[in-house]
């Protein structure tokens, strides 16, 4: 185990553990505060490296996060992409080297939602166990589940009509969403901001397409992928939306809620989302809702505390 020290510019002077052996996946913790990333050794502490959020260009006009949330998340190709500011970045996991940015223009400057499909179809009909929802090797389906008459009370409210006859469920049920042949299984990063939509080329950094909520808003939208990677969630202000992973092509959007007052965010879990959470589900890393209304309060309060000095002045 090898370990050095080095005098970090965090702007404080500290002295900084830095992990010098060789890692593997399992060794890296990624942590994102202040507009930095940082790879941290599990084990023990140790920081393995520390990069800025990329500008994306030389000009002297562009910026990386401005110390704002970065969202983050690690494919199963190890790629870690990295979002902030309007801007979506791909980071070498074990290096922090930088693979590409994608500006993400016409997206603004506010925090993004990041989700990414997986490289490789998860075929849920290859399981243990005869209902596919919970094939996770540690669970055992309760037993109604495996009752050929049973119908999971999820999908009984026609909401939508995944129990009728010729309407499957993709991605969960046997004879569901099939890609059709010669479908690409690249992975793609789905990324969020001001009531939009972008699906990214995790590979490339290159725009595959863009989806504009419609009458979703302008808040930050939630983002939740099927366990085959051809189907994308998205949540936005009260307006659900099923999206093609491959093209952004629409399935069906619906209004969940026909609610005016209180806060206008959407998250969103399944079954399958909650019990692998190693998969893809709406939380504070991938889409920092909670972390954006701590910074709209502490800008209020500030606005108020200014208001209240002036008006004693």
């Amino acid at each position: 185990m090898g370990f050095g020290s080095k005098h970090d510019s965090d702007g404080e002077s500290t002295d900084v553990r830095e992990y010098t052996s060789p890692v593997s996946r399992n060794d890296v913790l990624i942590c994102a505060t202040h507009g930095k990333i940082y790879a941290v050794h599990k084990h023990s502490g140790a920081r393995i490296w520390r990069a800025d959020f990329p500008k994306g260009s030389s000009s002297i006009f562009s910026v990386g996060s401005m110390g704002s949330v970065v969202s983050i998340f690690i494919t199963d190709q190890d790629d870690l992409i990295i979002c902030s500011s309007g801007k979506t970045a791909s980071l070498n996991l074990y290096t922090g080297a930088v693979n590409w940015v994608n500006k993400m223009k016409g997206f603004g400057h506010e925090e993004v939602s990041i989700v990414c499909t997986p490289g490789q179809a998860f075929n849920s009909q290859h399981s243990n166990y005869n209902n596919p929802r919970y094939s996770a090797p540690e669970y055992n389906a309760p037993e109604a589940y495996n009752n050929p008459g049973f119908i999971n009370p999820e999908y009984n409210n026609n909401y939508p009509g995944y129990n009728n006859q010729g309407h499957c469920d993709p991605g969960y049920n046997n004879g569901g969403y099939r890609p059709p042949p010669g479908y690409p299984q690249r992975s793609v990063a789905v990324v969020g901001s001001g009531g939009n939509i972008m699906g990214i080329d995790v590979r490339s950094g290159e725009e595959l397409w863009r989806f504009d909520c419609p009458k979703g808003g302008y808040k930050i939208p939630s983002i939740l992928v099927d366990p085959q990677g051809t189907i994308v969630y998205v949540g936005c202000g009260t307006r659900l939306y099923c999206l093609e992973a491959m093209t952004g092509q629409l399935q069906w959007q619906v209004r969940v809620s026909k609610s005016h007052s209180g806060l206008d965010y959407m998250t969103m879990a399944t079954p399958w989302s909650s019990r692998l959470t190693a998969e893809v589900h709406t939380s504070f890393n991938t889409s920092p809702s909670a972390q954006i209304m701590s910074t709209e309060r502490t800008a209020a309060y500030a606005d108020a505390g200014a208001s209240v000095a002036g008006a004693g002045a």
